[in-house]
């Protein structure tokens, strides 16, 4: 009887230790999106076979071009689940651009976007937290995607997501 006892209790006690420490949702996860996931409100930009998403400016005019890029949402990384969105890139003139996560509904009459955090000149690493992703968090079933301002001779290299 003591053995089955004993037997019982290790079995419990491995049980126990499974549960605590097999993955779950809850974990931490992460996702790297490359900029080949944008388009432009413009044609004078390309999507470059290095995967960077560059404003050419080939209007010989300086303009910038707003860079719309669909973010992926799905059950193992929900966009509302989101606590940290980082823009990498490259600033090509001095100043800052603009940068935005938002969201549109099935419909795409609605959307919504949380703060506009600025991208610094050069080559750049943006983090987005808080208020700038709160229309992503209040609105788990619509479709998120980011803007980003690009000035000429600038680009997208991509994003990485995180909870």
């Amino acid at each position: 009887m003591k053995t089955l006892t004993t037997l019982c209790m290790l079995t419990a006690a491995y049980a126990v230790t499974m549960v605590a420490v097999s993955p779950s949702k809850a974990d931490a996860a992460d996702r790297r999106v490359g900029a080949g996931y944008c388009y432009a409100n413009v044609d004078e930009t390309q999507v470059m076979n290095s995967g960077l998403f560059t404003n050419l400016n080939t209007g010989g005019g300086y303009y910038s071009v707003q860079a719309f890029c669909t973010m992926p949402s799905d059950s193992y990384l929900s966009h509302a689940a989101i606590n940290t969105l980082n823009i990498h890139g490259y600033n090509g003139l001095t100043g800052s651009s603009p940068a935005k996560a938002c969201v549109t509904d099935w419909s795409g009459l609605a959307s919504s976007c949380g703060t506009t955090v600025s991208t610094p000149t050069g080559n750049f690493s943006t983090s987005m937290t808080g208020t700038a992703l709160s229309a992503w968090k209040a609105n788990p079933s619509w479709f998120p995607y980011v803007v980003v301002t690009l000035d000429a001779g600038s680009s997208l290299k991509g994003f990485w997501m995180s909870t």
